[in-house]
């Protein structure tokens, strides 16, 4: 990678803990009871064979292991590094390619808050412009846990103001269908 010592760096192996679709856990239960009721109607129904109750418990047992191996995949266990040198910025995050901006090609820091309705629910965009260059990439709780990601703006902010850039960071949500934008205190 480099010689040069980092004078900020986060790593992160895992990001913030959700599935990857928007399936909460009163609604694995419903399902499970559901099939539980079925299943124990059908018991009373066929009294002498036990098969009902076999066939239902084995239904659960699939639902939940199928709900478990969701709530667990994705990119959990691979490498995610924040950087910050003296002379650049390296950005390491699964299943891209890694990302260095040399801080004299750096203009501005623009860090956009946006927040939704679905998973991951809010996620950073950060627009690195220059005079002939912009790069930009989102940051979401997938990639970092929560006070990883605050240490990394503010430390990001911190470098940036300290070098005489501009730095800006909004917050962008939709209320009651209205968008809001507003000033991000990082």
């Amino acid at each position: 990678m480099t010689s040069e010592e980092a004078k900020f760096e986060i790593i992160d192996f895992s990001g913030e803990k959700m599935i990857p679709i928007t399936l909460h856990c009163s609604t694995v239960i419903l399902i499970c009871t559901v099939i539980a009721i079925i299943g124990f109607f059908f018991f009373i129904i066929s009294y002498p064979s036990q098969i009902a109750l076999l066939i239902s418990i084995g239904i659960i047992v699939i639902v939940i292991l199928i709900y478990s191996g969701i709530s667990v995949s994705g990119t959990q266990g691979m490498l995610r590094k924040f950087t910050i040198f003296e002379s650049k910025i390296e950005i390491l995050l699964p299943r891209e390619d890694q990302i260095i901006i040399e801080w004299s090609q750096i203009d501005e820091i623009k860090v956009r808050l946006i927040i939704s309705n679905v998973i991951p629910f809010q996620f950073y965009e950060i627009t690195f412009s220059g005079e002939n260059k912009q790069s930009k990439i989102n940051l979401d709780l997938k990639d970092f846990k929560r006070e990883n990601l605050k240490k990394l703006l503010k430390m990001l902010k911190i470098e940036t103001i300290g070098r005489r850039k501009k730095f800006i960071a909004t917050k962008e949500e939709i209320a009651s269908g209205i968008f809001l934008v507003e000033n991000l205190d990082i």
